[in-house]
């Protein structure tokens, strides 16, 4: 049995990127700041996911808001 490639990792400009205005989760300034934490601690664990399709984030948003707010412009 063969199996179907699902996912590519690929670097991309972040500003090509398209967030999901509905998605619903929401972090306030409590979260953000242990989300920060835990990026300098231990880094970017996951990747940010995109439809390769409509470059739309399906998985990251806060991970991907981070990046940019740090000036970083590409990222695999």
């Amino acid at each position: 049995m063969q199996l179907k490639k699902r996912h590519e990792l690929k670097k991309v400009k972040l500003s090509d990127l398209t967030f999901d205005q509905k998605n619903p989760n929401r972090m306030d300034s409590k979260q953000k700041n242990a989300l920060n934490k835990s990026i300098e601690r231990f880094g970017y664990v996951q990747k940010v996911v995109v439809d390769k399709k409509t470059m739309m984030v399906v998985d990251g948003h806060h991970r991907l808001q981070d990046l940019l707010d740090k000036g970083i412009e590409e990222e695999e």
